[in-house]
C-alpha cells in the first residue's frame, strides 16, 4: 500500500490543486480534499497478531528443546529453567518480528481488522479532521516555500477562510471515502448528495486514474455548493491558495 504523498506525488498534487483553485471560485463554502494514509495505527490488530506469532514461536522452541531425561544414569537435556528462559525469549522475538511487520504490511495488519472497525476509524477521523480545520483553518493553507518573499507571505497572512467546509476524505488503507461538511451545509446539500458523491469517489479510485477521478468530485462538489452558497466576488477571493491534504 502506498503512503499518501506516495499516492498522490507532487505533480498530480500540482494538478489537482490547479483545479481546486478554479473550482473553488464557484462557491463560497471551503472545499477540503484531504487523502490519509491510514485512519487509525489499529493497535489492537497489531497486539492480536504479536500474541499470535509469539506464542507460535514459544511453542516451537519448546518443542525443540531437548528435554531432561528420567531415565537412571542419563544427564542431558536442558533444565527446566533453561528451558522457560529460552521460551520466554521465543515468544519476545516472535511477538517483535509481528509488530515489525504489521507496521510495515499493511495487508497482514488488516487480516485482523473488521470492515466495522475501519469504517468507525474513518468516520472518526474525518469528523476530527473537519473539527479542528473549522477551529484551526490555517492548517488548510499549503506550507510556505523557502523561496516566498515577504510581501507574498503577508498577502496569505491576512487570507480568510470560512467557516462553512465541504471536506473530501480519502483513507488508503481501510480503502474507504467519506465526504462531510458544516451542519448547515449538510443540511442544503442532503445526505443523498453527498452519499452519491462519494460513492462516485469509491468506485473511481478503483480505476487506474484516481487523480482524474477526484478532479471530477471536487467540480462535481463545486457545482452544487454553487447552487447554494456562490461565490458572489471570484476576481476577489480572499481565500488561501487551494491545497490537498495529506494526512499521514
Amino acid at each position: 500500500m502506498k503512503s499518501a504523498p506516495r499516492f498522490f506525488n507532487k505533480r498530480k498534487r500540482e494538478k489537482i490543486e490547479a483545479a481546486l483553485h478554479l473550482a473553488q471560485a464557484k462557491t463560497a463554502i471551503r472545499i477540503v480534499p484531504a487523502v490519509a494514509t491510514s485512519s487509525s495505527p489499529y493497535q489492537r490488530a497489531e497486539d492480536i497478531l504479536a500474541l499470535i506469532l509469539g506464542l507460535i514461536f514459544a511453542l516451537l522452541t519448546f518443542a525443540l528443546i531437548p528435554k531432561q531425561s528420567d531415565e537412571l544414569g542419563a544427564w542431558g537435556g536442558w533444565s527446566i529453567t533453561s528451558t522457560l528462559l529460552v521460551t520466554l525469549g521465543a515468544l519476545l522475538v516472535g511477538s517483535f518480528i509481528a509488530l515489525t511487520l504489521a507496521r510495515h504490511t499493511p495487508t497482514l495488519k488488516r487480516l485482523f481488522t473488521s470492515i466495522t472497525q475501519t469504517n468507525m476509524a474513518t468516520q472518526t477521523a474525518a469528523g476530527n479532521l473537519l473539527n479542528s480545520l473549522r477551529l484551526h483553518p490555517e492548517q488548510i493553507c499549503p506550507e510556505v516555500d523557502e523561496d516566498t518573499d515577504a510581501s507574498e507571505q503577508q498577502a496569505t497572512d491576512g487570507q480568510e477562510v470560512p467557516a462553512y467546509m465541504f471536506l473530501i476524505y480519502i483513507s488508503l488503507f481501510e480503502k474507504n471515502v467519506l465526504i462531510q461538511s458544516d451542519p448547515d451545509t449538510a443540511a442544503l446539500l442532503g445526505p443523498d448528495a453527498m452519499q452519491q458523491l462519494a460513492d462516485q469517489l469509491a468506485e473511481g479510485l478503483r480505476s487506474d486514474s484516481p487523480t482524474e477521478i477526484l478532479i471530477d468530485i471536487i467540480n462535481a462538489a463545486a457545482d452544487l455548493l454553487e447552487i447554494i452558497s456562490p461565490e458572489q466576488n471570484p476576481s476577489d477571493n480572499n481565500m488561501p491558495a487551494a491545497s490537498l491534504l495529506l494526512v499521514n
